[in-house]
């Protein structure tokens, strides 16, 4: 019911927009190049998925691979993102939406793809591409809630509607509400925490429990440069293969110190009370609160609301 009332408002509008422009040499390429024809002239090198939440390293883990690899992050966004919501709204069967990530593959033709929508009903995803090796990139909670704030208010809803439409299929914002210590989010017009915390659970669980251990390689945001050996290994390449100038891509360059504005106190039991239990049933010991090295955040004297 709230999904139906989701999808409605939105999918009016669907009808009347159109995907940005291709750049000029790609869209040759394709025009030029049946697909078939460019898997036989370029056969992959790798076959490799990057399927971490927004925010948690996704352009840094595609820009490692600028060097000789065929890679892009979020490609066809539009196009996909688009394909999401008519299966969230329930507009398409699974069996069409992985249908689409097969075609999709294969229009790309990537040896590498870091796509933080590709964790999208995953199962899927894992279905139309069952050989390949998966990478999960996992940002401690309190880090990333504090970098999604600035994202979503640097990309507001209203900005396009791609914005609309992930947003939706991955916060689910009507399925919540603010609690009194959330005004801020409110003012700010983000969501409740609960909101994001959700989707941050649900989302790196799902690919855990779905990616058998022999294909997933788990890479924590802060010590993606730091893990480059570990990388090469699981994909078997060889290190010197890797960009290692481009570990830290897409950092946030305007804040808005979200945090600091909300009850710091309040954060930390929202983060408890919802991720903890899949933090330690995953043994993922390094997101844990105190081992995750996040100082509780001071607010600051007279901080305007405006933004």
């Amino acid at each position: 019911m709230i999904k139906n009332k989701l999808s409605t408002a939105i999918k009016d509008n669907m009808s009347t927009t159109s995907p940005p422009k291709q750049p000029f040499i790609k869209k040759c390429v394709k025009d030029l190049f049946p697909t078939f024809l460019r898997q036989l002239i370029q056969p992959k090198r790798l076959n490799v998925l990057c399927v971490g939440t927004p925010k948690s390293g996704t352009t840094s883990i595609a820009n490692l691979f600028s060097k000789g690899y065929r890679y892009e992050h979020e490609g066809e966004r539009y196009e996909h993102v688009k394909c999401i919501f008519s299966h969230f709204s329930g507009d398409i069967s699974d069996d069409k939406y992985q249908q689409h990530l097969e075609q999709r593959a294969k229009r790309l033709w990537l040896d590498i793809e870091s796509n933080c929508f590709l964790g999208y009903r995953i199962d899927l995803v894992y279905k139309a591409a069952p050989d390949a090796k998966y990478i999960l990139t996992i940002r401690e909670p309190y880090s990333w809630l504090k970098s999604i704030f600035d994202n979503n208010i640097n990309f507001p809803i209203n900005k396009g509607f791609t914005e609309k439409w992930w947003h939706n299929f991955f916060f689910k914002p009507d399925q919540y509400t603010y609690s009194g210590k959330e005004s801020v989010l409110k003012e700010f017009k983000l969501y409740p925490i609960d909101a994001y915390l959700n989707y941050w659970v649900d989302a790196n669980k799902s690919v855990i429990d779905t990616i058998p251990d022999s294909q997933l390689l788990i890479l924590y945001t802060d010590q993606i440069s730091d893990d480059l050996n570990k990388i090469s290994s699981f994909l078997q390449i060889k290190e010197n293969s890797i960009n290692k100038k481009r570990t830290r891509m897409n950092v946030t360059d305007k804040k808005h110190h979200v945090m600091k504005k909300l009850d710091q106190q309040y954060v930390r039991e929202r983060i408890d009370a919802i991720c903890n239990k899949f933090i330690t049933s995953y043994s993922l010991d390094h997101l844990s609160n105190e081992k995750a090295g996040t100082a509780i955040e001071k607010p600051r004297a007279r901080l305007s609301l405006k933004h």
